[in-house]
């Protein structure tokens, strides 16, 4: 089996998960309507319309929501099933496998971002330039890179149902502190300097500053390849210390 059919059956099953379906699309989809409903579409944050603004929050959300949950919960699953053991008896390699969850797992997240940005354009009336909506939606996919590495390593660490409450617990501090639900302006001092360095704060200002018509900071995109070296890193060891059963 190729890399590319191994990427198309991991998209369908994905999509076929009822769980995945609802707290990845429908349930960033509902905050952003009703958050923009109460609080005003064109109420101005950081330089943007909140419309703006928060589409970019809730589009992040969904983003990292499916590569964290989803592959989390997925590759824990499959390793405590003996998957992993069995893939030895085909023609799939190992780095096959690894390749198809990572490959799978960005056009995944290029879909909840389209979802979101589709939301904004047609429910709330978003207006970008061609180069703005490329660019984020460039951005918000590539950038979630550091979550993908992340649900792989609580997938190989962690048991079955274990995974599911780690990924999910991580994803909700990692978004409130990064100031996906509200704007970090409105936070105690303390909590701004906090959500500074999470990995959900940079890849969400990147593109909060591209909805404002601002160039990207370079310590964004050198904080998250820094997560990303590490949460690499970890996924690397758990690999090792799981290729008994997966090797």
């Amino acid at each position: 089996m190729s890399p590319l059919n191994q990427v198309k059956w991991e998209i369908i099953r994905q999509f076929r998960n009822r769980r995945f379906f609802i707290f990845t699309i429908l349930i960033p989809l509902f905050y952003y309507f009703l958050f923009v409903k109460i609080d005003g579409g064109n109420m101005k944050v950081a330089g943007s319309a909140w419309k703006v603004y928060f589409m970019m929050s809730m589009a992040t959300f969904s983003s990292i929501g499916a590569a964290l949950n989803g592959l989390a919960s997925r590759i824990a699953f499959e390793r405590t099933q003996g998957w992993m053991t069995l893939i030895r008896t085909t023609p799939l390699r190992p780095v096959y496998y690894v390749v198809g969850k990572v490959g799978a797992q960005l056009l995944v997240s290029a879909v909840m971002v389209i979802v979101l940005f589709a939301a904004g354009a047609l429910g709330e009336g978003v207006r970008l330039t061609t180069a703005q909506w490329v660019t984020s939606w460039l951005w918000l996919t590539i950038g979630t890179m550091p979550f993908i590495a992340l649900g792989i390593s609580i997938g190989l660490i962690a048991g079955m149902e274990a995974s599911g409450m780690a990924a999910t617990g991580i994803y909700l501090i990692f978004s409130i502190l990064g100031g996906l639900w509200f704007p970090t302006a409105i936070m105690p001092k303390l909590l701004q300097h906090i959500a500074t360095w999470t990995p959900t704060y940079r890849i969400a200002n990147i593109a909060w500053r591209i909805g404002a018509h601002s160039a990207p900071r370079l310590s964004d995109i050198a904080v998250l390849a820094g997560y990303l070296v590490v949460f690499g890193a970890l996924a690397q060891w758990a690999y090792r210390n799981r290729r008994e059963t997966i090797a």
